[in-house]
């Protein structure tokens, strides 16, 4: 179907606006990126892998000019470095790190970076850097899209150039910023009716990050919502249902499959092993606020309890307003948001304390929360007429016909005003019904 002349300019403007925002979003993350490969020397200093770890004996043996960190430096790059090595826990290097099943449970990045390099030791750093790159630009083109398919600013993209949590990531080799990227594509590709490309996307979010179910669960929650809503009222139900909840479903099977895997394999659950890093909901907010408290009054760690806590506060309030104004189940966002800041409500204090880990847990939450805090006139806030009125693709149903009632609100001022002047008939003196046009002031 050809697409009007003006909403084609109109997607024009706003791949233009998105492209900058995914660029701006790149050169951010670059200009974090280059002092901390100058003070490590190299870019596999991002891998942030101390030589005295199993694993970094094992990669000193074999390329002597590894740029390795001090013990206290490591951080969890180290893992997808592994995960590349040994992408199906079937060689030596994951018997080199610790908790190996649970690290695994979230291999997504490191295959990719694994895929792209076959396996190539040396230019693995790279291409965890790489994907972290394109993780950020396409989190930011996909935040500009979105915003237009909100009728919001497309400009919001640029809100991913500021989110610290992403740019920390980039610096350390970990899958936030690639899974910003999965998670932003896949919801423009889902709500533009693009089904097989947003379900094989989700497919990949799953994979790179547990938590990242909560996307398909709740799309698949929208999803059935409005068809049930289409029945009760009527209409269509759109004929691909059953193959949109497959496309939704893939995502967690497969990751179903994997754990199954390791299971097999590692002898040991991906949950029943590594850190703690979930509680009851809201309890270990309240153990971090305490612990960060009493740490802001220590000598030993004031810096660190002094800036935890402010910093958990505004987090957690803005969290809150984002979930309290998703509870209107407006878009197919706000489900995804709520079901993602469930998981964030049930983190331990040891994904919370430390600034840098809470910055990376939240990440994706953030990067959702200017769609969920979006002004009423602004998105979708209108369900669907008819079930699949999002995409605008059924058979036999024109375009303007099937448009969802969000559009509908505002086509509504033009109508009123169409009424307001069009010619009226009034009665003069007489009782006579004279047609009068009136114009406008």
């Amino acid at each position: 179907m050809k697409v009007p002349s003006s909403e084609a300019a109109v997607r024009r403007t706003q791949l233009r606006v998105a492209i900058v925002c995914a660029l701006v979003a790149v050169g951010v993350s670059i200009a974090a990126v280059v002092p901390a490969v100058e003070a490590g020397g190299g870019v596999d200093a991002l891998v942030r892998l101390p030589e005295e770890e199993p694993l970094g004996r094992s990669v000193a043996e074999e390329d002597p000019d590894f740029h390795f960190v001090a013990g206290p430096a490591r951080y969890d790059g180290l893992y997808f470095y592994a995960v590349a090595l040994d992408p199906f826990a079937a060689g030596r290097e994951h018997k080199l790190i610790d908790a190996p099943a649970y690290r695994y449970g979230h291999a997504g990045y490191g295959w990719a970076a694994g895929v792209l390099t076959l396996g190539e030791a040396d230019l693995i750093p790279w291409a965890l850097l790489l994907f972290s790159l394109v993780g950020m630009a396409l989190a930011a083109g996909a935040a500009g899209l979105l915003a237009g398919e909100l009728k919001l600013s497309p400009w919001l993209g640029l809100t991913v150039a500021v989110n610290p949590g992403l740019i920390y990531a980039v610096t350390s080799d970990t899958s936030e910023a690639f899974a910003a990227g999965l998670l932003g594509a896949s919801l423009v590709a889902w709500l533009r009716g693009r089904r097989a490309l947003g379900g094989i996307l989700l497919i990949a979010l799953c994979l790179t990050k547990e938590p990242f179910v909560m996307v398909p669960l709740g799309l698949g929650a929208w999803e059935l919502a409005s068809f049930v809503r289409a029945r009760r009222r009527g209409g269509s139900p759109g004929p691909d249902m059953g193959r949109r909840l497959a496309w939704l479903a893939a995502g967690p099977i497969l990751l179903t499959v994997w754990f199954v895997y390791l299971r097999a394999r590692l002898d040991v659950w991906p949950f029943a092993e590594g850190p703690d890093n979930l509680e009851l909901p809201l309890r270990g907010w309240i153990e971090t606020l305490g612990l960060a408290a009493d740490m802001s009054l220590d000598p030993a760690g004031h810096q660190l309890g002094a800036a935890a806590l402010p910093l958990l506060i505004v987090v957690a309030a803005a969290l809150l307003i984002g979930a309290g104004r998703a509870l209107r189940l407006r878009s197919p966002i706000d489900p995804v948001f709520l079901g993602l800041a469930l998981v964030i409500a049930s983190l331990s204090w040891l994904a919370l304390l430390f600034p840098k880990d809470m910055l990376r847990n939240v990440a994706a939450s953030l990067y959702l929360l200017p769609f969920v805090l979006a002004p009423t006139r602004a998105g979708l806030v209108r369900r669907p007429q008819t079930y699949g009125a999002f995409s605008g693709r059924s058979r036999g149903v024109s375009r303007r016909s099937q448009s969802p009632k969000y559009l509908q609100v505002f086509r509504l001022p033009a109508a009123l005003r169409y009424l307001r002047f069009a010619p009226q008939n009034i009665p003069n003196a007489h009782g006579r019904h004279t047609r009068l046009h009136t114009e406008p002031d």
